[in-house]
């Protein structure tokens, strides 16, 4: 008899397994650090359990999985029905989060091997966002929005304006202690 905590290892265990085998066909994707935004996105799931979601509008529904992750409301694996629209699929996970970068969805797709690189925003205002079908196990990965500012960018202009204050109070109570 398996208890439920062993299941949650489980799943967990099988996601983390379905990742390792995605991760490297994500990298070659993009030049922008893809396979390291997933990377982070799974390390993130270790902490908290995977979950997974039953969902079917009739009972006859046949389904198939999809794997959801980035940012969207409730991350996780979807049991949806086969002809599940991506705008559909967002729905039902609880809708992308305010960080969402909707101009660049990736989806992996596991029978041809290829990523797919989607701006819904751009399919909504041309009105085939319900042309985006999926398949069995597709991956769909939701990037955030990037940062005007770097992080880096900003720890380098931090450390500027201190060195820059710090060289003109030296020199205004240089000037000051010379006029005295």
């Amino acid at each position: 008899m398996v208890m439920v905590r062993d299941q949650k290892i489980i799943k967990t265990l099988s996601f983390i397994l379905l990742a390792a085998m995605l991760l490297p066909d994500f990298a070659f994707a993009s030049e922008k650090t893809l396979g390291n935004t997933i990377a982070e996105e799974l390390k993130s799931k270790l902490d908290t359990s995977v979950s997974e979601y039953y969902f079917r509008t009739d009972r006859d529904d046949l389904l198939m999985p999809v794997y959801v992750l980035g940012s969207v409301s409730k991350p996780g694996i979807y049991h949806v029905p086969i002809h599940t629209d991506l705008i559909t699929l967002l729905a039902i996970t609880g809708g992308a989060t305010a960080t969402a970068d909707l101009t660049d969805i990736n989806v992996k797709n596991q029978d041809a091997k290829s990523v797919s690189t989607i701006d819904l925003e751009k399919e909504i205002a041309e009105k085939n966002a319900r042309a985006i079908s999926l398949r069995g196990n597709d991956v769909i990965f939701i990037q955030e929005k990037k940062p005007f500012f770097s992080a880096g960018f900003v720890t380098g202009l931090t450390i500027f304006g201190t060195i820059l204050g710090t060289v003109l109070t030296y020199y205004f109570v240089r000037q000051q202690v010379r006029t005295n």
